[in-house]
């Protein structure tokens, strides 16, 4: 028997489906039994913890476990093992960590005391030594961390999910929340781990150990309440829809899917950077399900009844071909409908999967008129210049343009534009930087080197703070929540409109009489500062405005700053940050725009910011047992009474898109462009939402009708500002004279909509709009009154694909990415999906593949090992997957550009500049040309699979190996391509 278990012991440290075998020949309680008889047994022992150890990895086989009482056969163990640091007591600990992901565990451990004896261990951390302090020391704070941090929905979920299971054990649930925190601190915890913080060495191992301790440390304090209400200040009154909403699919973000797991937190916990060698640090807030709650991977395939259900509402969400026809006249460059559709059947284009078999002659309905806010069909024609020039651009029924001259200045058009823009709030001004274009310097800056030392007091100034609250001045330097209201109502609600413009180069260099502090201001475009207070003589704690009507999404920041002084260091922290990570910990800086220097001729974006540090504060998230984060950079100003502007990203703005297409359409010069700007729809503010159709004029040899098309969309989340300067980049490479260009609008029809969610761009949100939804959770069945911009976007797809029988050939949804470097593919294939009928499916790679290979040649910043292809059931009503699945299109997907730089190419160790991201979208069209001449006989270049990851060359030197951040399913489809 000896013998055996210590085998399998090895085994199961080798085979990754060990617990999966162990579950299905119904042998997990088998090994329960072991460890009961031989908990006290020195050669059994250390074999029976690695397999239990592999055994609590599994979610399933970890329940069975936990039902099965092992709580009280570890506790034995651990009093039989003691407080010696050799490897037994570390396997222990490290089962311990994984266990304690299970809430039931968490009570049990604090019901049986686990906690004094894990608050001991931690005790005697100084007296172990070399490897093992640092693990056992880790695995004990992430035990403790992950019975302080659980919240009461969790909990609640948990108990609901053992109802049935388990009821004796519900007394012990009764708010255990805080039995955990108040066990920490009944066990002398917080003196016990302060200690900690303030014996901690200085060597960089240990910088994992200070996070968790401050962590735990900030979970335990009495929480704080950030000094604002919970809700936004920005309120819409919402329309009521006719028709009740309904959702076939999971609403839930992918940032909360991951925030709401507590075996997310071991991974994504790290405040100074990479927290532990065994950790999965894959923390993609789009893509990556490790991270998700272990109770939905329980159900990750369902059963054929519930997934025949599921696509049947997928189905009946499908609108009728009358009701389709509506958006002919969004087509009309390719004739009448009677013309489109006599060439859809004359010419028989690839059909999509939901093409219905209706002949085309029966689709021309009586009256097809429906009853939302689409533009209702061409309206007056406005060319902004005479026909005589040989002009290409034509502006279609965009009100913001009637009545403006076209030999204004480009600044006096902005301020035009900017004036006719509907908000929420009423804005001030028109922000400097965006009234003269809101680029960057075209530098390519490299990443910030982060000072280990800074960030460690931040951490330890934080949790003083905690320990010790009142101790700071508290002086408020700017309210958004009183200036915007009282600005409204000297506004006066029915007022006349007033132009927009901007003081700021009146304003340099003169000192504000009223105060020292530093001034501040945010009521612009895109603008997003709520609160700013004085703490310090040259520190101040900045609170960011949630999106229109929600109570949370803080990430997005861009406001004015004023009154400083030159070389003297300014702190600020944005102390209600949400996500779990940033890259601002990996050597992202934000930005800053100087008035001063825009006036000496270099005006611009700069990346600005020292002693840059992420890390979580003791403020509490209103309704979550969860605290937030805190953003906390260092500025040194180069000039005395500037006016500057800091922001997360380089803003782009809906006025400054509608005065590019303005500058485009009157430029435009070229006979052989055909460019046509027209309103799709209005927002529910009233905003016209622009459509941009751009291709190569009809001819004889070259008919429209026989054209294929292809869809862009970006910014539906409005805090990704980089998709929209990499989609300027797009549109400026597809009216330019490029060879490329040419080609691709002589064999495409580009149908682009530039900004799909106008009204979160508008009023400074960083996710939602003004409905307090993700957007790009509405595509599998969007509401035409809540949902305007989504639901005609995809009904122009449809009809394209179900009306005239000519379906994208390619559709791209632009996006950022704030926890990864790069640019990167997310694309849908048959074999990733989570449907068993998808698998079943023959995939096709090449489809699916071809794009991303071609990006990977002609763009330095993009990261193919990055890309996915996987098809989760929560992506379901995102545009990439709801336009592959409803409308058959395969090459279907999202664009991801990092908001931070690169770290592989040519870009490696640098941040991505307006120009570099310009500069991707041109890439893009490039890429799309090589597809065109590729054709259908391409195949992968197999040897390019050999190129690893960015991090290969810092995994070989890894004591441990780590998972790879290359898609493994994304390997398999290129090994499938024969």
């Amino acid at each position: 028997m000896h013998e055996i278990v210590w085998i399998l012991g090895q085994v199961s440290q080798k085979d990754q489906k060990f617990s999966t075998k162990v579950r299905l020949l119904n042998g997990t309680k088998m090994f329960h039994s072991l460890l009961k008889l031989n908990y006290n047994h020195g050669k059994m022992l250390f074999p029976l913890l690695l397999m239990i150890k592999s055994l609590a990895k599994n979610s399933l086989t970890l329940q069975v476990l936990v039902k099965d009482g092992i709580v009280y056969t570890l506790e034995k163990t651990f009093v039989c093992v003691g407080y010696s640091p050799h490897i037994k007591l570390r396997i222990l600990l490290e089962c311990f960590k994984h266990f304690t992901v299970s809430k039931l565990c968490c009570t049990k451990f604090v019901r049986i005391g686990l906690v004094n004896l894990l608050m001991r261990m931690f005790e005697r951390w100084e007296r172990f030594d070399g490897p093992n302090r640092l693990k056992i020391s880790s695995y004990c704070l992430n035990t403790l961390q992950h019975i302080c941090v659980i919240s009461k929905s969790q909990a609640t979920i948990f108990i609901e999910f053992f109802i049935f299971v388990r009821a004796r054990v519900f007394c012990h649930f009764h708010g255990y929340t805080e039995s955990g925190r108040k066990a920490i601190k009944a066990n002398g915890g917080l003196q016990l781990l302060h200690r900690f913080c303030t014996n901690c060495p200085e060597d960089k191992p240990y910088d994992c150990l200070l996070s968790r301790v401050c962590g735990i440390l900030n979970q335990c304090l009495e929480k704080k309440e950030l000094p604002v209400p919970e809700m936004s200040p920005v309120r819409f009154v919402l329309p009521e829809p006719k028709v009740r909403i309904t959702n076939s699919v999971e609403s839930e973000s992918d940032a909360d899917s991951q925030m709401n797991s507590v075996a997310s937190l071991g991974r994504l916990c790290s405040d100074i950077g990479s927290c532990d060698d065994d950790d999965d640090d894959d923390d993609d807030e789009s893509e990556d399900n490790s991270c998700k709650p272990r109770r939905k991977q329980i159900n990750n395939r369902p059963d054929e009844n519930e997934e025949s259900k599921f696509f049947a509402d997928v189905t009946s969400s499908q609108r009728s071909e009358e009701d389709l026809v509506a958006y002919k006249s969004f087509f009309r460059e390719f004739g009448s409908l009677q013309v489109q559709l006599t060439a859809s059947a004359g010419t028989a284009p690839e059909a999509s999967n939901e093409s219905s078999g209706d002949s085309p002659g029966n689709l021309i309905p009586k009256s097809s008129k429906m009853k939302t806010n689409l533009a209702e069909g061409p309206g007056k024609t406005v060319e902004n210049g005479s026909n005589k020039s040989g002009q290409a651009g034509v502006v279609d029924g965009l009100k913001t343009f009637e009545n403006m001259s076209p030999h204004v200045s480009e600044q006096h058009a902005y301020c035009t534009v900017a004036s006719t823009v509907k908000s929420v709030i009423t804005f001030l001004k028109v922000a400097y930087p965006d009234l003269v274009g809101g680029c960057g310097l075209g530098k390519a800056a490299p990443l910030n080197g982060k000072d280990r030392k800074v960030c460690r007091s931040k951490l330890l100034t934080c949790v003083d703070r905690g320990l010790h609250p009142g101790t700071l001045m508290q002086e408020t330097c700017y309210d958004f929540d009183q200036v915007a209201v009282s600005f409204s109502v000297q506004s006066g609600v029915g007022a006349p409109q007033r132009l927009l413009c901007n003081r700021d180069e009146k304003r340099v260099g003169k000192r504000s009489s009223e105060s020292k502090q530093l001034q501040f201001e945010s009521r612009f475009e895109s603008g997003n500062l709520r609160k700013a207070v004085q703490i310090g003589s040259s520190e101040y704690d900045l609170i960011l405005t949630p999106d229109v009507n929600g109570i949370s999404r803080h990430q997005w920041f861009y406001f004015e700053v004023s009154n400083m002084e030159s070389n003297v260091p300014y702190t600020f922290n944005i102390i209600n940050c949400e996500k779990a990570n940033s890259q601002f910990n990996f050597g992202m800086q934000p930005i800053l725009f100087s008035v001063k220097e825009a006036q000496l001729g270099r005006a611009g974006w700069v990346r600005t910011g020292t002693d840059i540090c992420y890390y979580r504060n003791c403020y509490r998230r209103p309704g979550k047992e969860k605290n937030y984060y805190t953003t906390s950079f260092t500025v040194t100003f180069q000039h005395s009474y500037d006016v500057c502007y800091l922001a997360y990203h380089f803003p782009y703005t809906y006025s400054q898109l509608m005065a590019n297409i303005w500058r485009w359409s009157r430029k435009l010069q070229s006979s052989s462009i055909y460019f046509r700007a027209e309103s799709l729809c209005d927002t529910l503010n009233g905003n016209q939402n622009p459509l941009l159709t751009i291709t190569a004029p009809d001819s004889k040899s070259n008919p429209i009708q026989k054209r294929k098309i292809i869809f862009l969309s970006s910014r539906v989340h409005p805090g990704e500002s980089n998709a929209s300067w990499v989609m300027h980049g797009t549109l400026e490479a597809l009216i330019g004279n490029s060879i490329y260009a040419n080609s691709l609008r002589d064999d495409y029809v580009f149908k682009v909509v530039p900004m799909l969610n106008i009204e979160g761009v508008v009023n400074g949100c960083n996710r939602h709009g003004l409905t307090n939804e993700d957007l790009n959770r509405r595509w599998s069945d969007p509401h035409p009154v809540l949902h305007p911009v989504i639901f005609h976007t995809k009904g122009l797809m449809e009809y394209c694909t179900r009306v005239i029988r000519n379906p994208p050939q390619v559709f791209v949804d632009y996006h950022g990415h704030s926890r990864r470097k790069n640019v990167f593919l997310f694309g849908c294939s048959q074999s990733g999906s989570w449907s068993a009928a998808d698998r079943a499916k023959t995939d096709d790679p090449v489809q699916y593949l071809m794009l991303p290979h071609l990006m990977q040649k002609t763009c330095s910043a993009f990261a193919l090992p990055l890309c996915s292809f996987k098809v989760e059931r929560s992506k379901e009503s995102t545009a990439r997957v709801a336009v592959w699945r409803q409308l058959g299109v395969s090459r279907s997907y999202t664009m991801e550009s990092s908001f931070c730089g690169c770290d592989q190419g040519a870009l490696a160790g640098f941040h991505l500049d307006t120009e570099h991201l310009k500069e991707i979208g041109r890439d893009f069209c490039q890429a799309l040309s090589m597809m065109k001449e590729a054709g259908e006989g391409w195949t992968v270049d197999k040897s390019e699979m050999e190129s690893c990851c960015p991090l290969k060359c810092i995994l070989k030197a890894a004591r441990k190996p780590q998972k790879c951040i290359q898609d493994k399913q994304a390997k398999q489809h290129i090994m499938g391509i024969p």
